[in-house]
């Protein structure tokens, strides 16, 4: 990791740090978290392209399971801050839900996606 990614990836963590009252290393947060999006990113392109026979009970489990994932390091637990998985593969599968993003723009920036939902674990290069 060069300077310029470290220091994109601790403004992001620092940013998630804020938005959902969390303490600790901000690089730490930020990895932990871009392992559950990238574990999502597989799954819902899995999904997309037809290469899984599960069930849809079976994937709302799963997809329920991501979620969870990243509620417990985000310390979301009581769903103050509405979270999801997008489940279309093109784009980020964390985020936050754009009404709640445009209304605390200015308190808790947070980088977001062009219809305007946050972005929780960008791929940072």
């Amino acid at each position: 990791m060069n300077e310029g990614q470290k220091s994109e990836i601790t403004r992001h963590g620092e940013n998630l740090k804020r938005i959902f009252h969390l303490s600790g290393d901000p690089i730490s947060i930020s990895k932990r978290l871009r392992r559950v999006e990238s574990e999502a990113q597989r799954y819902t392109t899995a999904l997309a392209n037809g290469e899984t026979n599960d069930t849809e009970e079976v994937q709302n489990k799963k997809l329920k399971e991501l979620l969870n994932k990243a509620n417990k390091i985000l310390n979301n637990t009581s769903n103050r801050i509405p979270i999801f998985i997008n489940t279309d593969p093109r784009g980020y599968a964390l985020k936050i839900d754009d009404g709640w993003v445009s209304q605390n723009r200015d308190k808790y920036p947070i980088q977001t996606d062009m219809g305007g939902y946050g972005i929780i674990a960008p791929e940072i290069r």
